[in-house]
């Protein structure tokens, strides 16, 4: 239900309430006929013989004047209470109608519910309050209550006893939730002193009941639809559109947080031996035995085709692996529900953790734990990597030894192609790598992230193969058109990735080498730490690069003028922090590449 609210009411020296400023006409009132009449039947007898006027024509006069004072001194109180009734009525209608306007828009049980606990004081006086309402096990919790409700668990279960048996209870005001004729809580008054409610009253905590009705019912079909949009149709898990919304509002600076990858081994193989119905029911099922295993401990989204995200928090190293473990011991055991006539299904597992370092968004560690359940699936089926450390650190006997020297064929062979192509490109790319890891090894990253900087950086610019060498090599300014085409280089390089087998953790850093720290760069237009932070190094490695090297349209600047570029273009084209740390490399980047 949300959290518990608990609404302090204001104190005052001396309060005149409504009941005791009408007792206090009425008393007046009392007093003003009676002193007359007392006064005259004391005095008429006396004053009639002294004025020698004869004593029963007096009494009549005296009689009528008596019975118009009266009857004036009533009409004028009946008037004066009228007054004040309707100028009351006439503040509670303004209060109610507000409230009415204001919570419609609510999607929130708890925003409700502070609401109530503010308005409703000041409709009706000298009352406490609280707000009970109904789970779907069917027991009751106090989400909100004024002070005189500060109550324990075992005087929340009394209070809703007393409320379900209200002459013991001592209540003046009991109102139903109720919506779809289904009772959902309670909205209940208990007085301060001994009273009780007069009929606007009543009428007033009647409609102010209806309406937190109709407000529940909006915000239970808002829920409803809102969960639709976040979870997926076919494993019922969180969806990728809600991991972005969570992450947004919940991501916390600090260390202690991890994300778990999870890819399910050879899929695609099952889906065309199976069929699709037979691979949707193993995605159900992987989904739910990954909830029953990790579910208590963090946050579960299906991401893709074959891969669900598992985000922990306060976690250490040993409790995430031994999460990890659970999860492949839950798939190996459990078989009730997993299709039946086919193989064992297992998972890749990567994990990623939160470092001191400070430079790791939710993205870049997401990243990390991918590509730690890609070099997964490279050593065999079921395996667990932790990023940054050897597979024997994560409880995994695996073969991982050649993982990177299949890539770096790879690797090499698409570099050589686009140095073939464009001259000044030789030893651009290898520089651009020299650099990179570096400045990688000087903020402080581990061994795999510098290594997949320097594979990014090693391919950063292989699009180019796409670009006509006249383009590439041309000695004057490129014109607007020819500007277009080289800018799209670097989707061009990310998408020739995508198609490489295992390589896919290195399109990040690809496609954002040429975005601002400003937003004014390309492809996307990516601002500050929403670029990746692989990409923020490769921007600043390959403009240096480009300033000290000869290029067909341009000839080389000093090491000491391409320091002041950096420094003048820090905060605005690069990341200000990784500026300083390249320039304060320089004197080492200088020797590395002589």
């Amino acid at each position: 239900m949300g959290q518990k609210y608990t609404k302090t009411s204001r104190r005052y020296p001396f309060v005149i309430s409504r009941r005791l400023l009408i007792g206090l006409l009425y008393s007046l009132t009392s007093i003003i006929i009676v002193l007359p009449i007392w006064h005259i039947s004391k005095y008429a007898e006396k004053a009639a013989k002294t004025l020698s006027i004869n004593l029963n024509e007096t009494l009549i006069l005296l009689t009528l004047g008596l019975a118009a004072w009266v009857f004036s001194n009533i009409f004028l109180l009946l008037k004066l209470r009228k007054y004040l009734d309707e100028k009351r009525s006439k503040k509670q209608f303004e209060t109610l109608k507000a409230f009415q306007q204001e919570t419609l828009s609510l999607l929130s049980v708890d925003a409700l519910c502070q609401r109530i606990l503010e308005v409703l004081p000041n409709l009706i006086n000298d009352v406490d309050i609280f707000i009970a309402l109904r789970n779907e096990a069917g027991s009751y919790s106090i989400i909100g209550s004024t002070e005189g409700f500060s109550l324990t668990q075992e005087e929340n279960i009394k209070a809703i006893e007393e409320v379900e048996d209200s002459a013991r209870g001592g209540y003046i005001g009991i109102s139903p939730l109720k919506y779809d004729n289904l009772l959902k809580g309670y909205l209940c008054l208990r007085p301060k002193e001994k009273l009780k409610m007069n009929y606007q009253d009543v009428k007033c905590f009647q409609q102010f009941a209806d309406h937190v009705s109709l407000c529940l019912k909006n915000i239970n079909i808002y829920q409803r639809r809102y969960q639709l949009t976040i979870r997926d149709d076919l494993t019922g898990l969180y969806n990728r559109r809600y991991f972005r919304e969570y992450m947004a509002k919940n991501w916390p600076e600090r260390e202690g947080q991890a994300f778990l990858s999870l890819y399910i081994d050879d899929f695609e193989l099952y889906k065309e031996l199976y069929g699709g119905a037979c691979s949707d029911e193993i995605l159900k099922w992987c989904g739910q035995a990954i909830l029953s295993s990790a579910g208590e401990d963090g946050k579960i989204f299906y991401f893709s085709s074959d891969e669900y995200i598992v985000y922990l928090l306060g976690k250490t190293k040993d409790e995430i692996l031994g999460i990890a473990h659970k999860i492949q011991e839950t798939l190996k055991q459990n078989h009730e529900g997993r299709p039946e006539g086919i193989p064992p299904v297992t998972v890749s597992i990567g994990i990623a953790l939160q470092s001191a370092k400070g430079y790791h968004n939710d993205a870049e560690i997401l990243k990390q734990a991918e590509c730690a359940a890609l070099y997964s699936k490279q050593n065999g089926r079921s395996g667990i990597e932790l990023y940054g450390t050897s597979a024997e650190e994560a409880g995994q006997d695996t073969k991982n030894k050649n993982t990177y020297s299949h890539i770096s064929a790879t690797v090499y062979a698409l570099t050589a192609a686009i140095n073939a192509k464009d001259p000044y490109a030789a030893s651009h790319s290898s520089h651009v790598a020299q650099y990179a890891g570096l400045l990688a090894q000087k903020i402080g990253l581990n061994s795999d992230e510098i290594r997949s900087i320097k594979e990014a950086a090693l391919l950063h610019d292989i699009g180019k193969i796409g670009i006509p060498e006249h383009i590439l090599n041309k000695k004057g300014k490129l014109t607007a058109e020819e500007y277009e085409i080289v800018k799209g280089h670097a989707a061009a390089s990310a998408e020739m990735i995508h198609f490489l087998p295992n390589m896919s953790y290195v399109i990040p850093a690809v496609l954002s080498h040429h975005e601002r720290y400003d937003g004014k760069g390309y492809p996307r237009g990516l601002t500050g730490e929403e670029i990746p932070l692989s990409g923020r190094i490769l921007a600043i490695c390959d403009s240096y690069d480009a300033m000290v090297s000869e290029r067909s349209y341009k000839e080389p600047i000093s090491v000491e003028a391409a320091v002041d570029e950096l420094k003048k273009h820090k905060g605005t084209q690069f990341d200000p922090h990784l500026a300083d740390a390249f320039i304060s490399l320089i004197p080492e980047i200088e020797q590395a590449v002589n």
